[in-house]
């Protein structure tokens, strides 16, 4: 039954946000090549959808021959600085950078997709920027840099598939490894543990604090580089509300670095206007940076009618549920596109009721209910639901809530293995 739910990808009720996303997008790409990068900040409550509404700009920065990549931080990088405190650097979600590091990789990746004179135009703007001493600690950091480099010297006049058999290939024998590799915070942990031993916790601290310092100064002339090529490059960050002040500071070293078409989208919940984030971003502002703010909240009713219409892919005029229809509830839309099915407005209704119009929890909702067997299909596959049940049924009232209720649904040699 799950199946027939539809992964819907347009945005309900969202029109006016994607225009003004849309818009900021394009008044960057019409900003003279020297002008400060773009700002972009969304925010809104868990699940009222800033990454999906982020992502809706990726077609058209695609379509304009530009990169769009991606970075996200999670709750765990907010437990302390970690660029000043190492004890933890086994878990890599306290790993400095972490929630960026894997945006750079990504732009690599699609760089290296693209053949090399892409690459050798690239490589021309960091060699130019960039130092071979500092090249080496920034392939270090970002190992698939290197590969810029290496296709850069080796393929002039080549064929673009004998300069990827060029290419320098970092092997690494375990998963771990690999993932290491791609990580900025790693290359500063590790390089802090080859003389950790031989220094005091304070000397350490100086240390670690000196190439942080170092490495943040480099890849502000390794963002100034490749947004100097003229293509647009989109770097969404998701959940900075969880960002540790290492990674902030990184952020606003790439923020001053990068020039225009560069834009920054920054998603994050309802925070504090004292959040170290917003502090940035204010201080920033100073700097003749763009900024445009756009603030989601929860869907209005006819947005969730939509929502569950084409989540269920239901057709109005055959969705029946068991409640019977009274001629007070046979109404148009205000926009007379079709009449509206009593039992599916009625349903949209309750589902406002329950989840306030949170798009994330109406999805949740409906699978619980399905998993309940109070949503069904019939034996025309059309979906079928008594409202009177569904009205007694438990709701899911928050993230926790809905965990416990999926938890316990779960068989019990599953459950027994959580609690190892």
């Amino acid at each position: 039954i799950l199946e027939t739910m539809k992964d819907d990808c347009h945005l309900h009720g969202r029109s006016a946000e994607e225009s003004i996303l849309l818009n900021s997008y394009f008044a960057s790409l019409s900003l003279n090549a020297d002008s400060p990068a773009s700002v972009i900040l969304v925010w809104g409550d868990s699940g009222v959808g800033k990454s999906k509404i982020a992502e809706s700009l990726r077609p058209h920065v695609l379509e304009d021959d530009g990169y769009f990549i991606r970075g996200k931080f999670d709750q765990l990088s907010c437990f302390g600085d970690m660029a000043l405190s190492l004890e933890s650097h086994t878990n890599s979600s306290h790993v400095p950078y972490g929630g960026i590091a894997s945006a750079f990789v990504e732009y690599c990746n699609l760089l290296e997709e693209r053949g090399c004179e892409a690459w050798r135009e690239v490589a021309e703007k960091l060699k130019r920027e960039i130092g071979m001493e500092e090249g080496r600690v920034l392939f270090e950091a970002i190992p698939a840099l290197k590969r810029i480099f290496i296709c850069n010297e080796n393929s002039r006049g080549e064929s673009s598939s004998s300069c990827h058999e060029n290419v320098f290939q970092f092997h690494s024998d375990t998963i771990h490894a690999q993932y290491r590799n791609n990580n900025i915070g790693y290359f500063l942990l590790e390089e802090e543990e080859k003389k950790q031993s031989d220094r005091s916790l304070e000397s350490r601290h100086d240390y670690t604090e000196i190439r942080l310092h170092r490495l943040n100064h480099l890849l502000k002339k390794f963002i100034h580089a490749i947004s100097s090529v003229g293509d647009p490059i989109i770097l969404l960050v998701d959940d900075v509300q969880w960002a540790d002040l290492s990674s902030l500071e990184l952020l606003r070293n790439l923020i001053q670095g990068a020039t225009s078409p560069f834009t920054f989208i920054f998603t994050y919940r309802p925070i504090e206007l004292s959040h170290p984030f917003l502090q940035m971003i204010a201080e920033l502002e100073h700097t003749r940076i763009t900024k445009t703010e756009i603030h989601l909240r929860n869907l209005g009713e006819k947005s969730v009618y939509d929502l569950v219409e084409s989540t269920l892919n239901i057709d109005p005029k055959k969705a029946r549920g068991m409640m019977p229809r009274t001629h007070e509830e046979m109404k148009f839309d205000n926009d007379e596109r079709v009449e509206k099915c009593t039992s599916l407005k009625t349903l949209t209704h309750e589902i406002c009721n329950i989840t306030n119009g949170n798009p994330f929890f109406i999805k949740q909702q409906i699978i619980y209910w399905i998993g309940q067997g109070l949503l069904a299909l019939d034996e025309n596959d059309q979906w079928v639901w008594d409202i009177d049940k569904i009205r007694e049924s438990n709701v899911l009232g928050d993230v926790v809530s809905m965990i416990l209720e999926k938890i316990k649904m779960l068989p019990v040699s599953t459950k027994s293995a959580l609690t190892i």
